[in-house]
């Protein structure tokens, strides 16, 4: 079993076993999404309503905030109960929200996706596994669709004492257990934002931003927009 699939076995239990999930959406995507993604949007052809894809929905905070947005949207979880929460507490269609694994399953939707986003997942995915799910990405999308991902630095509560440990070969660090989940995980942790630039790669580079906030201490994330050129 590689570290991508102890990461999602993982995160079945969890939200199996504990209570854990996105309640409200992220105050950097929402901020992100009026400010950048939405004045992009235009730019795709066709007359309708956009669609988006949320993956790694978790119980579809993020999703909501797109929806409340005017958008038609599709979410895609590892795991069946954050699925059964979305569309139980959420109101979410039954046919746009699916418990899959998009790494070994057929792409679960037939129309292609205006905008994808990806909020607290993608650095769970090892360098191949998530090369092969920003290819899927790619080939779902409309042209001139849109990518938004995120990922945490070293500048992390959870993290920081990680900063000189070596990843494994598959490009993630091994956590022990943390105080947000509770099992162990391989995380993928960014020294400064340039390494977000090699990663989407694949994607025409809207903007890289860098966030931090400071609670009891800060914590540090960087952020992708990106275009299906």
């Amino acid at each position: 079993m590689n570290k991508t699939e102890i990461n999602g076995q993982n995160w079945v239990s969890i939200y199996k076993e504990t209570s854990f999930g996105n309640k409200y959406p992220s105050s950097y995507l929402v901020s992100l999404y009026y400010r950048i993604i939405k004045n992009y949007l235009p730019k795709i052809e066709g007359n309708r309503k956009y669609r988006a894809l949320d993956f790694g929905c978790s119980f579809g905070a993020n999703a909501m905030m797109l929806r409340d947005a005017g958008l038609e949207v599709y979410g895609v979880d590892i795991s069946p109960d954050a699925i059964k929460y979305c569309i139980k507490n959420g109101k979410f269609d039954v046919e746009h929200f699916v418990s899959v694994n998009l790494l070994t399953e057929k792409w679960p939707f037939s129309k292609k996706m205006d905008l994808i986003i990806a909020s607290e997942v993608l650095y769970y995915f090892s360098d191949k596994d998530l090369k092969k799910l920003l290819d899927l990405f790619k080939t779902h999308m409309v042209s001139k669709g849109l990518l938004y991902a995120n990922m945490p630095s070293f500048n992390h509560p959870l993290y920081r004492e990680y900063s000189r440990k070596k990843a494994t070969s598959e490009g993630l660090l091994r956590i022990q257990k943390s105080q947000t989940a509770d099992r162990e995980l391989f995380v993928r942790v960014l020294s400064d934002k340039t390494e977000m630039k090699e990663i989407f790669s694949q994607f025409d580079e809207i903007g890289i931003f860098h966030t931090v906030e400071e609670f009891e201490s800060e914590t540090e994330e960087f952020h992708f927009i990106g275009m299906n050129i």
